[in-house]
């Protein structure tokens, strides 16, 4: 199981992946940290809810100059909607 597997279970509500730009992978974060894997495991979830004609609630967050910790604000407007 990857990342889209387990996020596609949320399929088909709505769902943001969040990372900080500067959290990459180390010896204590692999699989949550954004890396080259982060962009072939969007296209599978999207995949997932395309199948659900849900493919639009996907959104991705990339926060500049962060590390892995939350970007609040944006998270506060996604939950909005």
């Amino acid at each position: 199981m990857d990342r889209s597997d387990i996020a596609g279970l949320n399929a088909p509500r709505p769902i943001a992946i969040h990372y900080g730009e500067l959290d990459v992978p180390s010896p204590d974060n692999a699989s949550a940290s954004y890396n080259e894997t982060a962009p072939r495991s969007m296209e599978e979830l999207r995949s997932i809810y395309r199948a659900f004609d849900a493919e639009k609630v996907v959104k991705l967050i990339v926060t500049a100059k962060r590390h892995h910790e939350m970007d609040i604000p944006e998270l506060l407007k996604f939950l909005k909607g």
